[in-house]
């Protein structure tokens, strides 16, 4: 999930309330995780610069980076970027959060009670993966125009073999009769 380069849906501001409640709620909580270590923080970073468009430019990208080793402090960095970002930024947190350490998405005091953002989460990452479903299939069709021809023989093998056992099966148990000549 390091390559969000799909279109970013655009939020209704009752979502985008949603979602900058959480983060507020979660805010002290992320600051003081251990669990947070510098792997997800150094994928989120990257995820935010390769949205489409892009929430952090190259520099940003490369000076959270740098700040991502040193912890607990990389992680105040990210926290305070992702709040600077803005809503965007706050969504794909969540999105790499809830799949890459669910326990910890759990764990978040905007997750244990009424938690709205979940929906919201599922119905964005349904949408992202149909996108790049989407993006696939284009892709995989221009790779099909080169199929090797030995594909439809084998296929065309298999499926005379398959015929002459069934045909063989259905004669044994006297399904089908054959006449004599």
């Amino acid at each position: 999930m390091e390559n969000l380069n799909g279109p970013f849906p655009e939020l209704t501001e009752e979502q985008q309330d949603v979602f900058q409640g959480a983060f507020t709620a979660d805010d002290d909580y992320l600051e003081n995780h251990e669990k947070m270590n510098q792997s997800f923080w150094e994928s989120l970073v990257k995820c935010l610069a390769t949205t489409d468009p892009p929430i952090l430019n190259i520099e940003e990208k490369n000076n959270l980076l740098k700040r991502c080793s040193v912890l607990p402090g990389g992680c105040a960095a990210c926290l305070k970027a992702i709040q600077t970002k803005g809503v965007r930024a706050m969504v794909v947190f969540y999105l790499l959060l809830k799949s890459t350490n669910p326990s910890v998405y759990q764990q978040l005091p905007s997750s244990k009670r009424n938690d709205e953002k979940l929906k919201l989460l599922k119905r964005l990452e349904r949408n992202l993966m149909l996108s790049q479903g989407d993006k696939k299939a284009d892709d995989s069709s221009d790779e099909s125009v080169d199929e090797d021809p030995q594909d439809w023989t084998i296929s065309l093998g298999i499926g005379l073999i398959t015929f002459a056992s069934l045909e063989t099966t259905g004669i044994y148990f006297g399904l089908g009769m054959r006449k004599a000549a």
